[in-house]
């Protein structure tokens, strides 16, 4: 080991590496074949990196052309391999940025890939936000033989603002939308005929109404038949009556 510093004590450094003002200077420059640098730290941080910069400079800065420019690994249940906090006003805790690959990916063996959580309720908070600046997706989930996309909530579970497309079947509590709407157009149908059926009844009841009419017609004039051929058979009996009165008289008078 080429120096051996050892310092006691609070707060206590035990080597300190000091560059004058200027660009790219280096306090200390660490190169090995396997590790450059390395900081254990027993009871806090293994490696600590402070910046004063106020263009963009980082606390810690890793670069590597052919691998991970930084990499994190923890054993530890529950906690982290890189934990990213932002103290200040919105800014986020971790940022990733990619010119032609993902952003961010997530991946997990036995559990979920990414998992987001907030506990706000004010402006529009979300667990995961997904938005697309352009005229590409806002978030996609696609799964080979699962579920696409699961949304549970004791409220409301999903809230579409805008137009909805769907390409293939739509099953609401076991019910297959696609199947009732064509139970609801055979329904519309059915209800188009009954419509007719009834355009036809109100036609023949109009037709009875008419038959009635015309049969009511038919017995008046029956009627007036009646009446006179009851007055022409009266008339006929007159007529008889007064002939054999005149039929008499004649006889008397030539007797």
């Amino acid at each position: 080991m080429a120096i051996n510093e050892t310092a006691t004590g609070n707060d206590s450094v035990a080597i300190i590496g000091t560059a004058s003002a200027g660009e790219r200077t280096i306090g200390i420059v660490g190169q090995g074949d396997s590790v450059g640098v390395r900081g254990v730290g027993k009871n806090w941080n293994g490696v600590e990196g402070i910046s004063q910069s106020t263009i963009g400079g980082a606390g810690v800065f890793g670069a590597n052309d052919t691998g991970a420019g930084v990499r994190g690994e923890s054993k530890a249940r529950f906690n982290p391999a890189v934990h990213g906090i932002h103290k200040g006003v919105e800014g986020p805790g971790v940022l990733g940025e990619a010119e032609n690959g993902s952003g961010v990916i997530g991946k997990s063996t036995k559990w979920v890939g990414v998992y987001g959580e907030t506990a706000g309720i004010e402006n529009g908070p979300a667990g995961v936000w997904g938005e697309h600046k352009g005229a590409g997706v806002g978030v996609k989930a696609v799964s080979n033989t699962g579920v696409g996309l699961v949304a549970f909530s004791n409220g409301i579970a999903a809230v579409f603002q805008g137009n909805v497309d769907i390409t293939g079947s739509l099953t609401v509590q076991g019910t297959n939308i696609n199947g009732l709407a064509g139970r609801i157009q055979a329904i519309e149908g059915l209800a188009g005929r009954v419509q007719a059926v009834e355009g036809l009844v109100g036609r023949v009841q109009s037709l009875e109404n008419r038959v009635n009419t015309l049969q009511q017609q038919v017995n008046n004039l029956q009627q007036q038949l009646s009446s006179l051929q009851q007055k022409q058979a009266e008339d006929v009996q007159g007529i008889a009556v007064s002939l054999a009165t005149l039929a008499a008289r004649v006889t008397a008078l030539g007797g």
